[in-house]
């Protein structure tokens, strides 16, 4: 490698190492903060590292927002949510490039069309919708629109994305072998979609976790809160003065996303780089 690319090279690390710093400074900054003693929170200059560390922050957190029901009403709706995304996207993306029924691109471009509808156009119908079914205060209200939501239709384009990529003929032999086409999917192309059901897993996860809207029109009684919601309550509750308590709550909403992530970051760059091959 001559001078000329390596001095190149370093150069692009460095802007990226920088512009990564900058992206994780606000995180960096919430967890600092939660570990600070309350009233040291906005000293100048700032002290990045605590001292003394103080953990009564998550157990203040905790104990005052009542957040135990809230992580697990969360942890519900995001699992529920996720398995029959996963499911219905996958065979759906399979139905669409390997079965090529008559019409089936025109199909999928309306159904595309779904991610530029926002969310808050459908929120009233849904809502009507809700009531009519009885789900209004129950999780499922928070569940159903986010299997059928603008990540659903997402998480199907990056399915079918890799499906482009499976060789037509790995199913022509399984059909040769007289597998059925519930045996061709899941024993032949799902171990192929690895890598894509890892992203659409952590997408999935995330918009259920993260999501503030649908929980907010939907749940009505502090038991059945997820946990954005309880932090929003938690913050009107007690005011923007306890940053320390504020932001060792909000670390508690982040972990399990970043351990999700951690968990399927090798297959989720993966998934990246083989839906833009196409």
């Amino acid at each position: 490698m001559t001078a000329k690319k390596i001095i190149k090279k370093t150069c692009i690390y460095i802007v990226l190492i920088f512009f990564g710093l900058l992206l994780l400074t606000p995180f960096l900054w919430m967890a600092s903060t939660s570990l600070k003693t309350p009233g040291t929170e906005f000293y100048y200059p700032p002290k990045w590292i605590p001292n003394p560390i103080n953990l009564n922050n998550y157990v203040e957190a905790v104990t005052r927002g009542g957040f135990a029901r809230s992580y697990l009403n969360s942890i519900i709706v995001a699992v529920l949510t996720v398995i029959p995304t996963v499911v219905l996207t996958s065979t759906a993306a399979y139905a669409f490039v390997k079965l090529k029924f008559k019409g089936h691109n025109i199909l999928f471009f309306l159904v595309l069309m779904l991610i530029m509808i926002p969310q808050e156009v459908t929120l009233v119908p849904n809502l009507l919708l809700m009531k009519d079914l009885g789900w209004i205060d129950k999780l499922i209200s928070v569940i159903v629109p986010n299997i059928f939501g603008s990540t659903a239709v997402f998480s199907l384009f990056i399915i079918r994305q890799s499906l482009l990529s499976v060789p037509d003929s790995l199913i022509e032999s399984g059909k040769i072998d007289g597998a059925s086409p519930p045996r061709i999917f899941i024993s032949i192309v799902t171990p192929m979609l690895r890598s894509s059901i890892s992203a659409v897993v952590i997408f999935s996860f995330m918009n259920s976790w993260n999501d503030f809207i649908y929980p907010l029109v939907y749940l009505n009684s502090p038991e059945k809160y997820t946990l954005t919601l309880s932090i929003a309550m938690f913050q009107q509750a007690y005011g923007m003065t306890d940053w320390t308590v504020w932001m060792a709550a909000a670390m508690i909403s982040v972990l399990p996303i970043l351990i999700v992530y951690l968990f399927a970051q090798r297959q989720f760059i993966d998934s990246m780089a083989l839906s833009g091959v196409k």
